[in-house]
C-alpha cells in the first residue's frame, strides 16, 4: 500500500475543509547541552516543530509551538494577524474570542485549490453538466424535467444553484431521468 498519496489527500482534504479545524500534532524535539548558572553541564530539550512531514504545519493558516513547561504558545505562521506581534504567551478565552470573531468575518479565505480547481470552477462544471443534461431533455418544455430541477432550485433556472451538495443530489437525478427516457425510447 502507498502511503504517500492517502496521506497527501488526507491533508487535502483537512485543508480544504469547509470548516474551522483545529489540530495538534506530536512535537519534534531535540536536545541541547546546557550550563546553568553555578557552571553545571544539562540537557534542555528543545521543540522545534511538529513531528509530521516537513511543511505540514504551512497548511494551516496559524500555527502555534507550545511550551510544556511553561504552557506558552509561539506562532509559528499566522494568517489571521491575530498573534504575529506577541511572541510566546499563554493562551487565553479572549484569544480563542479573536479566533472566533476572524473565522466568522470571512477575512482571508481564499478558495482551496487542489487538483488544479477550486471549489467555484468546481461549481461552474456543475452546473454546465447540469445545463447539458437538461438542453439535452428538451429543457422548459419537459414538464416531468422541470418538476425535477424545480425539487431542488425553485426557480428552475440552475445558473441560481450555490450550494454543491444540492447541484450533485440534481445531477443524480437528472442522470436517472435521463436513463429512464431512454429506456422509454427502446
Amino acid at each position: 500500500m502507498k502511503v504517500t498519496p492517502r496521506h497527501d489527500k488526507f491533508i487535502a482534504s483537512i485543508a480544504d475543509s469547509p470548516i474551522h479545524i483545529i489540530a495538534t500534532m506530536r512535537g519534534k524535539d531535540q536536545y541541547e547541552i546546557d550550563k546553568d548558572a553555578s557552571g553545571k553541564l544539562g540537557v534542555k530539550k528543545l521543540g522545534v516543530g511538529a513531528k509530521q512531514r516537513d511543511g505540514f504545519e504551512y497548511e494551516f493558516t496559524a500555527t502555534f509551538l507550545l511550551d510544556q513547561k511553561s504552557n506558552t504558545a509561539e506562532v509559528q505562521k499566522d494568517n489571521t494577524h491575530i498573534f504575529e506581534n506577541e511572541g510566546a504567551v499563554v493562551l487565553t478565552e479572549k484569544h480563542g474570542q479573536k479566533v472566533i470573531q476572524w473565522a466568522n468575518s470571512g477575512e482571508g479565505y481564499t478558495p482551496p485549490v487542489r487538483n488544479g480547481k477550486t471549489v467555484e470552477e468546481k461549481s461552474t462544471d456543475l452546473k454546465k453538466e447540469i445545463i447539458a443534461i437538461c438542453t439535452e431533455l428538451g429543457g422548459s418544455s419537459n414538464e416531468k424535467l422541470m418538476e425535477i430541477v424545480k425539487s431542488k432550485e425553485p426557480s428552475g433556472n440552475p445558473n441560481k444553484m450555490k450550494d454543491e451538495k444540492i447541484m450533485k443530489e440534481l445531477l443524480e437525478l437528472l442522470k436517472v431521468f435521463k436513463n429512464e427516457q431512454k429506456e422509454e425510447v427502446k
